[in-house]
Formats: C-alpha cells, sequence, structure tokens
C-alpha cells in the first residue's frame, strides 16, 4: 500500500504493508491529489525472514550504530532487538537523503506496548530517516513536549524523565481552552521565510500525543526539577550548553552537522529561551504562564 504523507509540509510517499506504521501515521496522511507522484520524500518497507548486515560502522548516535555502504557511500543502520537477540529492522539511505528503504522481521514472538517488536521499529526507523532528511529543508528535530498555545508555539525540553511531559499536562488541564499538545516527543522547528514554526510529527513518545498543525515557535523552556517554582531567561552560552544537547544532531556526517548547527542558531537567535526549575505542581505552570506570556505580549 502506498501512501503520501504531509509531515512539517514536507511531502513523503511510504509504500508499506506494516499496520502498525501506517496506523500510528494516520493523522499525517495527505488528502488525494495531483502531487500524489511529486514527492520530497520515498520510503519502501517490506517484510523480510532474515536481515543482512552491510557496511562499514562509522558511529553509534543513541542507540543506532551508522555504517556507510563502501560502494556509494550511502549510509545504512539498523536496530538489534535484546529481547529476541537479533536484528529486526534495518534502513538503507540514498546519498541525498531522498529515498530509504526499510526492511522488518515480523512475528518475532516479543511485544513492545503490545506491538510487535519488528514493526514498533519499523515506525521508529521512518522517525529516524525523517529527522535528518528534513535538516535538508531547514528542519531540525527536538527531543521535547510541545504546544500550541492560542496562535504561538511554546517547546518545553529537558533530559528524559525530568518532567516535560508533566508539565505540559498542567497546562492542559488548567488552559485546556487555549493549549492543545503538538508533539509529546520529538516536534519539528522548521525555518521557513527566515522565521521559525514549530510542527506536530507522528513520532510522539509513549503517549501518542500529536497533531498536524503547525504555529509560530515563540518560546523554548528547558525545565529542571527543584523544590521551588522560578523562571529567568536564558545567555547565550547557557542557551547552548542546556539546549543542545536537547537537539538530535547529526554527528555522523560533515555536511549535515553544518546545515543542522545553522538552523539551531538561527532558532536561538530570534526565540527566547527560559529556565523554569520546578515542582510538578500547578504553581510551577502559573510562573510560566505568567513570566512568558507577559514577553510574548
Amino acid at each position: 500500500m502506498s501512501i503520501q504523507y504531509r509531515i512539517s509540509n514536507i511531502l513523503m510517499n511510504v509504500t508499506s504493508d506494516c499496520e502498525y506504521q501506517i496506523e500510528r501515521m494516520k493523522l499525517f496522511e495527505e488528502a488525494a491529489s495531483d502531487n500524489f507522484n511529486n514527492n520530497d520524500l520515498t520510503i519502501n518497507i517490506k517484510q523480510k525472514n532474515e536481515l543482512q548486515i552491510k557496511g562499514n560502522p562509522i558511529i553509534t548516535d543513541e542507540r543506532t550504530e551508522w555504517n556507510l555502504n563502501p560502494t556509494d557511500n550511502s549510509y545504512y543502520t539498523y536496530i538489534f532487538s535484546k529481547l529476541v537477540q537479533k536484528n529486526v529492522a534495518t534502513l538503507d539511505i540514498d546519498t541525498d537523503w531522498k529515498k530509504a528503504e526499510i526492511n522488518y522481521i515480523d512475528n518475532t514472538g516479543k511485544m513492545i506496548n503490545s506491538v510487535d517488536v519488528g514493526k514498533f521499529y519499523t515506525f521508529h526507523m521512518v522517525g529516524v530517516f525523517f529527522r535528518y532528511s528534513i535538516l535538508n529543508y531547514l528542519g531540525i528535530v527536538v527531543h521535547a513536549s510541545s504546544i500550541k498555545f492560542n496562535e504561538q508555539g511554546i517547546v518545553f525540553t529537558a533530559p528524559a524523565g525530568t518532567g516535560k511531559s508533566t508539565h505540559t499536562r498542567l497546562w492542559e488541564k488548567y488552559l485546556s481552552d487555549q493549549v492543545c499538545v503538538l508533539n509529546d516527543d520529538t516536534p519539528v522547528i522548521r525555518i521557513i521565510n527566515g522565521k521559525p514554526f514549530l510542527f506536530g510529527t507522528p513520532w510522539s513518545g509513549s503517549t501518542d500525543k500529536c497533531m498536524n498543525k503547525s504555529v509560530p515557535l515563540s518560546a523554548i523552556v528547558i525545565i529542571e526539577r527543584d523544590d521551588k517554582n522560578s523562571i529567568r531567561e536564558l545567555s547565550l552560552m547557557e542557551t547552548n550548553s542546556r539546549l543542545m544537547p536537547r537537539f538530535f544532531f547529526p554527528y555522523f556526517d560533515k555536511a549535515l552537522m553544518d546545515k543542522a548547527v545553522m538552523i539551531y542558531e538561527k532558532i536561538i537567535s530570534q526565540v527566547p529561551v527560559y529556565l523554569l526549575k520546578c515542582t510538578p505542581e500547578k504553581e510551577a505552570m502559573d510562573v510560566a504562564y505568567k513570566f512568558i506570556i507577559k514577553d510574548l505580549n
């Protein structure tokens, strides 16, 4: 089945038989149009009985080992599942990051969140390809929970387990008529006509909360746990040391890395970055709301 998606205003055609991937990306399906064969990105997904690994390892990024294909210097990566002690999904990318092939193993007998391991990581691999392809369209992925507040975008970011989703839920609960979650794990910030815009994506972590919408990005908030609630705007030096680790930078490729740094610099030159030290209580939301909205107005 071939389906066209529009993600961060990028058209991507995916040919797939993976039901889990199709279901998770359903909100981002593009309505039938004359643009069906005019895609920015193309992915073919195939089920296999066994997966063969190729290429030469060059770097390990998070849980992903990036291999360089010696025949054409394209990239190749795979996921080894400890649950089944074998490779369950591979991603083969062309040299210009326009096309990819994903192969996966189904019916492994092991599940993640009630989904077969192979199917679960197939959806993840689509996200990995998109994460770095979007750099060619002046977009970058950030590990964050993000909201649409009225017609403005706010990003809440922090190391895993710090409480960014918890804080977002406070905004949802107490400002429900003004707030919706764009993406709860990996939204995109894309530069359009020189300005940063925040986009929802299908890859929304364990909460599965996302929307196919975009708004101008107005604020970035770095969350830090504390027993008292306080907020302040960060200097450029403080911003870089605290914020850069939250972005998905392609450390394995110099050309892509140069683009990522350029996009990052455009973002922080226009968007205020705050440090919110907080408890997981409503008072933390009140403190952030009053300070940020005052600046935005």
